[in-house]
């Protein structure tokens, strides 16, 4: 067993046998002469030797081609890996001069075994240090999570504020309309008076083309009045619209975001698509055609509406997909595998219990489960999607993507098992995976 380690120490990495002629490069690294010499000869750069591991216990780093035997051979197996570190003396104990097995949560520092046996934290508790990472980790999530919570209650209330003061404006106008409205109707029924009292001295001719001149001219009044009043209460309107219902996510800290993962790379099951859909080369993009292509026959493909599912399945953690559109009649969503194919009710997006989507049918915008349906208006043209699925949480959340992620739709459900990326994709529409 001795030689054998003694043989595996004095083995050449490059050629694999005994030493001959052997070397030491800059990096402390042993080779034989030549198979270095021709393994320089053979690159048209420089060779630097990256670490991209530590052994605590050999107070070394080693690149990923000399850290092989770390990982082969048994004698060195045990020795504790990290990532590179340039001061060892850092992740050892200044007393006992051995490495760091756990953290001491009374003393809030790294301690060695021999410290928590005998030394000044014995009796203390300890947590290993994966562990005291993980719980210090959840901590700041949830620290951030408190912090969004306060942010959001305060931009609620801010809103709310906002949203009566334009309420009050818009009444104190109508307010003022309605006076001169009055004002309006007083003068009118001063003149009134003015043609009774004159009616027996001027001739009726005269009074006619006097009350017609004052009718007209105010009815010109009122109808300037009226028009500029809807103006200026449509206004009012719409801005209070917006402050309502199109809040944008800008108070949020940019590092929250990293916390969740990007959006997933989806292709298209060519196994399910539709004849009427064309798929890219890619499987990245779908497009309506009004010819039937040449699919071959399978029990997975969808016979009665224009539909696909990706690939690619969910069931568990948090994923999230981006989709652009081009064309007005689409639906976006997920579905279970157990989706039927063949039959025509129950095969439709959103019209049974084993599919959830959004809906746009020139114009109109729709959020469809089990047959049942909510409208909802984004606020721009919807041609970029992005899909949020809390598999555990039991969410799936759809947003409008322009310069900022307008919320369309959110369901809420228990999901019972893994659930795929689905799409409609109608007449003279284009869908593509981002």
């Amino acid at each position: 067993m001795e030689q054998k380690s003694l043989q595996e120490e004095l083995t050449c990495a490059i050629c694999l046998n005994i030493y001959k002629d052997p070397v030491v490069i800059p990096c402390q690294h042993s080779f034989c002469y030549e198979c270095i010499k021709e393994y320089w000869i053979q690159k048209p750069y420089n060779i630097s030797c990256d670490s991209t591991r530590s052994c605590l216990k050999c107070e070394t780093s080693f690149c990923s081609l000399h850290l092989q035997a770390h990982l082969t051979r048994q004698n060195l197996k045990e020795h504790m890996l990290c990532r590179p570190v340039a001061n060892f003396s850092e992740r050892k104990c200044s007393v006992h001069s051995k490495v760091f097995e756990f953290y001491c949560k009374e003393d809030g520092c790294c301690v060695c075994a021999s410290c928590s046996v005998h030394g000044t934290h014995r009796n203390h508790t300890l947590l290993s240090l994966e562990e005291a990472a993980l719980t210090r980790y959840r901590s700041r999530i949830l620290l951030t999570y408190s912090e969004i919570q306060k942010q959001t209650k305060e931009d609620e209330q801010f809103v709310l504020q906002q949203i009566n003061l334009q309420k009050q404006e818009v009444i104190s106008k109508i307010e003022q309309h309605c006076k001169q409205v009055d004002a309006v109707m007083q003068t009118l029924k001063e003149k009134e008076k003015d043609i009774q009292d004159n009616l027996a001295n001027e001739p009726l001719s005269l009074i006619q083309v006097t009350l017609a001149r004052w009718i007209s001219e105010t009815q010109n009044w009122i109808y300037q009045l009226e028009k500029e009043q809807n103006n200026q209460i449509m206004a009012y309107c719409i801005e209070c619209s917006r402050h309502s219902f199109n809040i944008n996510i800008t108070f949020f800290d940019p590092n929250f975001f990293c916390l969740f993962p990007d959006c997933q790379s989806l292709t298209f099951d060519l196994n399910t698509v539709h004849t009427n859909l064309t798929v890219s080369q890619d499987r990245k993009t779908v497009t309506w055609s009004e010819s039937k292509q040449s699919y071959s026959p399978h029990p997975e493909r969808f016979t009665y509406d224009s539909q696909v599912l990706c690939s690619e399945c969910f069931n568990t953690g948090i994923s999230t997909w981006d989709i652009k559109i081009s064309g007005e009649y689409f639906k976006v969503g997920v579905a279970y595998q157990k989706l039927e194919r063949k039959k025509l009710l129950t095969s439709i997006l959103g019209q049974n219990s084993a599919s959830w989507c959004i809906c746009s049918l020139k114009g109109e915008f729709k959020a469809w489960h089990n047959n049942i349906c909510t409208y909802f208006t984004p606020t721009k043209d919807l041609k970029h999607i992005r899909v949020c699925l809390d598999y555990e949480g039991g969410t799936l959340s759809f947003y409008q993507v322009t310069n900022t992620l307008l919320h369309l739709h959110t369901f809420k459900t228990t999901f019972s098992e893994p659930v795929y990326p689905a799409f409609k994709c109608g007449d003279d529409t284009t869908m593509t995976l981002c």
